[in-house]
């Protein structure tokens, strides 16, 4: 007989305990909190099938950088049991938590030494709380809550956020996913686990000098119960944002229109969940490749181009006061993007970029070490062969932006710092459409 699905689910606080530089506004410089208006944490939801265990783990910060990853699947392995190959990272890719990059910096070495700990520790306790669960899933479509900030269009144009033009608005609201999907383990006498898969950036607000989780904290806050934990796994997000009509309150705080935003998704959740259907859970199952993108070597006239204006540039030394005013902080950050990635991959042909899938029964998700753009996410729920596939981006070793080919030509800052070519998006999603329909065959041929 088979074994029931068990669900283990565990949190800790990874709020920094001293000062550290931020990280996710790349044109703003040294931004330290000056206050925390809300603790960050890292969610872990631990899966057991009979015969092997799995740990999805969420965090509230910007990337799951590559280094970061393996040095934790690591230690998850060695304190845990948990196979490495077996655990899955995520961010929820708030743009007010701290920069973990700058290793040099002793504040954020000091800071990684502490989160490496906190993980472990959310791991062991979330293979402690594993029980026997029942499964249950749906979608439901949001309005109002997110938009395509970048968007080509057939006359040409290209959408920006901030545009007053009555066609690009409605495109705005009505193209991108829009869609709120929930898997709920029921898990009594223990709290259900559930499960949000949504596609926001999660931005900053008025104050960039505030710690916080942006509306993942808002959404966490209006759902979770004394009956319900919940766990927030960032989608397609790379050219999808906070919709800008309702970021800013009569007084102008755009961290208010966050809290609106996790407010509305808490009310759109608790609203589909009686609608939640069972789903049979079925043995775990996963693929995980490395998979060769081609570096884009246009970058090196672009970077000729950029020294011209910067002059000469050093990585992390603060841009020229002149610069600045004459170009613009971000202008002259993104010219400094780009000559960073064409020093660093002048010789590199291609970058391995992680791209894993991952099933149980009749659901999937799929983890994207990448920006993923909403043309993507939607093409790979579209075709997969999975009744309900979660998309999970910035996971497991993100490689920066990856925009869809539609995007490219019209030099949004997604375009200009990526580091790879045109349709490398669309290839890739190709690939996770393969690895699906390879799991499916598997657990079709095992019936």
């Amino acid at each position: 007989m088979e074994q029931p699905l068990q669900c283990g689910f565990a949190r800790e606080v990874i709020t920094p305990p001293f000062d550290i530089p931020l990280d996710g506004m790349g044109h703003n410089e040294d931004r330290v909190p000056n206050v925390v208006t809300e603790d960050i944490t890292a969610t872990a939801v631990a899966l057991f099938d009979g015969e092997k265990t799995v740990l999805l783990g969420t965090l509230d910060v910007l990337w799951i950088h590559r280094f970061f990853f393996e040095e934790a699947a690591e230690r998850i392995e060695e304190r845990c049991g948990i196979p490495k190959e077996n655990v899955f990272l995520c961010a929820t890719h708030t743009h007010s938590a701290p920069d973990m990059r700058n290793v040099a910096d002793s504040r954020v070495s000091a800071y990684l030494s502490i989160l490496y700990d906190k993980l472990t520790e959310t791991a062991k306790e979330a293979v402690r709380d594993l029980v026997p669960c029942s499964l249950f899933a749906g979608r439901c479509r949001t309005d109002g809550l997110n938009s395509v900030r970048r968007y080509f269009l057939e006359n040409g144009g290209f959408f920006t956020v901030g545009s007053t033009d009555p066609a690009r608005k409605v495109l705005c609201e009505t193209g991108g996913d829009h869609s709120l999907q929930l898997i709920r383990f029921a898990r009594t006498p223990k709290k259900d686990v559930v499960l949000a898969n949504f596609a926001a950036h999660p931005g900053c607000g008025e104050d960039l000098h505030t710690l916080h989780p942006s509306f993942i904290g808002a959404f966490r806050r209006g759902f979770e119960t004394e009956d319900r934990h919940l766990a927030f796994f960032q989608g397609a997000q790379g050219n999808m944002e906070c919709w800008s009509g309702i970021e800013k309150t009569e007084d102008g705080a755009k961290e208010k229109g966050y809290e609106e935003i996790g407010r509305r998704l808490a009310a759109d959740a608790e609203a589909l969940l009686p609608s939640l259907e069972p789903v049979a859970a079925g043995e775990i199952r996963m693929i995980r490749k490395l998979v060769p993108a081609a570096v884009d070597h246009t970058l090196d006239a672009l970077a000729e181009k950029a020294k011209e204006l910067l002059g000469t540039y050093r990585a992390n030394v603060p841009l020229p006061a002149e610069i600045v005013e004459k170009y613009g902080l971000h202008a002259a950050t993104q010219c400094r993007t780009v000559i960073k990635n064409a020093t660093e991959y002048k010789d590199a042909a291609d970058l391995p970029v992680p791209l894993s899938a991952l099933s149980f029964g009749r659901i999937a998700f799929v983890f994207a070490g990448y920006e993923m753009f909403t043309q993507s996410g939607m093409q790979i729920k579209a075709q997969s062969p999975f009744a309900m596939t979660f998309i999970c981006g910035n996971s497991c070793g993100s490689c920066g932006y990856m925009p869809a080919s539609e995007c490219f030509g019209n030099h949004g800052f997604e375009v200009n710092s990526t580091t790879f070519v045109r349709g490398t998006a669309e290839m890739l999603a190709e690939e996770a459409l393969s690895m699906l329909g390879e799991l499916r065959k598997e657990s079709v041929s095992d019936r």
